[in-house]
């Protein structure tokens, strides 16, 4: 039977070097790459997209960052009767106070938070867009269909000629008042919502 040779006290110094250096160059190289991921104006963004399946390692902090969210948006609607009366604004749905339970389970929170993105999404296109263009874009759709339906739900009993929604932009739990209006959209009749081919 070969015995192995027994590494001398040099050599086992030579590879306890050889892996703290290794070691410290990957750590090194790790707090660079997260330092540089974390760039609030995401100038890197793209070499962390190139990463691949290192780029899921790399923490990212950037969720607040650098402009803080410090409002809500609220879906208004409002319709018109088919005696042709006009309602108030009032909430598609409302968001739920949040409770301690709901850290455990919450899950209406996949509805709200779907709406949330979604909004989010289409306000980011209202500097850079025309209505015309807006319009036909899915998030826009994506609300457009939302609001008919709850519109159906909530009116079943007489279903109203049409309606139209906003985005209003809030203070949240603020309670100094702040109501900003974002995007109205034009009348839509109820029968032909949504009616525009969606593009991309």
């Amino acid at each position: 039977m070969t015995r192995l040779p027994i590494p001398s006290r040099s050599d086992v110094q030579l590879i306890e070097r050889a892996l703290t250096t290794v070691a410290s160059v990957g750590m090194a190289g790790f707090f660079w790459a997260v330092l540089v991921s974390n760039d609030p104006h995401r100038v890197f963004t793209r070499f962390r997209a190139g990463a691949g399946a290192f780029g899921l390692l790399v923490p990212d902090w950037r969720f607040f960052a650098p402009n803080p969210s410090d409002h809500d948006y609220e879906l208004v609607y409002r319709v018109r009767t088919r005696s042709g009366d006009t309602t108030q604004w009032d909430h598609v749905f409302r968001f739920a106070e949040r409770t301690w339970g709901h850290a455990l389970f919450y899950a209406r929170r996949r509805r709200e938070k779907g709406v949330f993105d979604t909004i989010q999404s289409m306000i980011s296109s209202l500097p850079h867009a025309p209505v015309e263009a807006l319009v036909s874009r899915a998030p826009y759709r994506v609300l457009e269909s939302f609001v008919a339906h709850e519109v159906r739900r909530l009116h079943a009993d007489e279903l109203p000629e049409g309606f139209q929604f906003a985005i209003v932009r809030t203070a949240g739990y603020d309670e100094r008042p702040d109501l900003h209006s974002l995007f109205v959209s034009t009348y839509i009749p109820l029968t032909a919502a949504p009616a525009r081919p969606l593009q991309r």
